[in-house]
């Protein structure tokens, strides 16, 4: 990654003058970011203004709202990050972060273990653990047999936003994600 000025830059009626942000790419999409983040192109001052899609088996990136009709899941935003309700096992819901870079669900140890949720290590992965879910659902939206990894996140990367669960792209890619920044909401609706 690296310092960039970008003096122009369109997407549809979309239009952002003299960015300063970071050029680099997150699942080959690259649009993501702000200056002393590791996000990419376009920061969280343009994309919190905005409401998007991702379709992840399409590899694009839209601008607008969702589906009148779809089944929003209204989310909390903590220090920048976007915090909805999920429920494993159909347990109670916890907060989890909606990170649109990560790769796996991570579930910290002490949320895996109020949840039951048991983990093997592997070798090469110490304080890893390898499980896998019955169900995750945010809202409506409901997979089966996700596998997970417990894990505790660095501090600095938890403590913000106080959340128990990371839902990477192991669950966002089953999905074209809406996110309505504006008025804190997100859609899952199958591709």
């Amino acid at each position: 990654l690296r310092d960039s000025r970008v003096s122009l830059v369109e997407l549809v009626d979309l239009v952002l003058r003299d960015h300063v942000g970071v050029r680099g790419a997150v699942d080959g999409v690259g649009v993501v970011g702000d200056v002393g983040d590791d996000h990419g192109l376009l920061g969280h001052d343009f994309l919190s203004r905005q409401a998007l899609t991702l379709d992840y088996r399409q590899r694009t990136v839209t601008f607008g709202d969702a589906p009148a009709k779809a089944a929003k899941v209204r989310f909390e935003l903590r220090a920048r990050d976007i915090i909805v309700p999920a429920s494993v096992n159909g347990q109670p819901p916890v907060p989890a972060l909606l990170d649109t870079g990560a790769a796996p669900v991570v579930v910290l140890p002490r949320t895996a273990a109020r949840l039951g949720l048991r983990g093997y290590s592997a070798p090469l992965w110490p304080g890893v653990g390898f499980a896998t879910a019955r169900s995750l659902a945010v809202g409506a939206t409901e997979l089966r047999d996700v596998p997970v990894i417990i894990h505790e996140p660095p501090r600095e990367t938890r403590d913000p936003a106080g959340f128990e669960l990371i839902l990477g792209t192991a669950f966002l890619a089953q999905y074209r994600l809406t996110i309505h920044y504006p008025e804190r909401y997100v859609v899952f609706r199958r591709p």
